[in-house]
């Protein structure tokens, strides 16, 4: 019996272990993506030595400038101390989108792999969110106001659900084109008569439960209509950087270390 429960609680550790070589693949992508733009950025820096004028001047302040937060980033990735105390950290984000290289494949892939490697761990101020899915707690807070204990949750879930499924509907598209300085932007149509509906009946925390999800699914899944998954700060209720999800995986893994060597 005892020994049965010893592998038990081992189980955890070794599942642990498993996540974090998944971060540690994903940090060692955006470490190769920040190598090889550094590179780049070294071969320019010699061309424009070998130039002379006053632009290539302000080009070359302005490439030193890039390369220093580039080798801020390098320092980052492979220093041992907590990256959640270091300045350096400012120089990720800044590093990785220069001139728009947010979007190559390379750093589309890193992001992915922080996902898949996050989204085992649970409750996390970093962690991953699913893009489009209705929060059920409002809904069992609205419900259990008249309804039994025991019959509170089974109602919740099934009223969730429900609008759940009317959320990923293709062929319900409660939303009206706006323009927002010059540009046209759709939005939920609160005159819709199944939202109006539903925020008579169970009142505006279930309402904005939903439109959230329509306005989440209409900016990540449009024509799919299913969530998605997406790098998310809980603490801040926004989209994470890369910057923030590189810090916290080294941050776990600072912290792993010094359990160890606790007695």
């Amino acid at each position: 019996m005892a020994r049965n429960k010893r592998q038990r609680e081992s189980h955890p550790s070794e599942e642990n272990s498993r996540v974090y070589e998944e971060h540690y693949k994903a940090l060692k992508k955006a470490r190769e993506i920040i190598e090889q733009q550094h590179l780049k950025l070294q071969q320019r820096t010699d061309e424009v030595r070998k130039m002379k004028g006053s632009q290539n001047e302000n080009e070359m302040r302005r490439l030193l400038g890039e390369r220093k937060k580039m080798e801020a980033m390098l320092k980052l990735l492979s220093d041992e101390k907590e990256v959640g105390e270091s300045e350096d950290t400012e120089a990720l984000d800044e590093a990785l989108i220069a001139k728009g290289e947010e979007k190559d494949d390379e750093i589309c892939e890193a992001r992915e792999l922080l996902i898949d490697g996050l989204k085992e761990l649970g409750s996390n101020p970093i962690g991953v969110k699913r893009m489009g899915e209705v929060d059920c707690k409002p809904f069992y807070a609205a419900v259990k106001r008249n309804s039994k204990k025991e019959d509170a949750l089974h109602n919740a879930l099934n009223l969730c659900a429900m609008w759940s499924e009317r959320v990923r509907d293709r062929g319900w598209k409660p939303f009206k084109v706006i323009e927002v300085e010059g540009k046209s932007v759709e939005v939920v149509n609160d005159g819709d008569k199944k939202l109006i509906a539903l925020k008579k009946e169970m009142g505006e925390k279930v309402h904005n439960a939903v439109t959230r999800a329509l306005t989440e699914m209409n900016e990540y899944n449009p024509n799919g209509r299913y969530p998605v998954l997406e790098l998310w700060n809980f603490q801040e209720g926004r989209k994470a950087t890369l910057k923030e999800g590189i810090a916290f995986i080294l941050n776990q893994r600072e912290q792993r270390k010094r359990t160890r060597l606790l007695p």
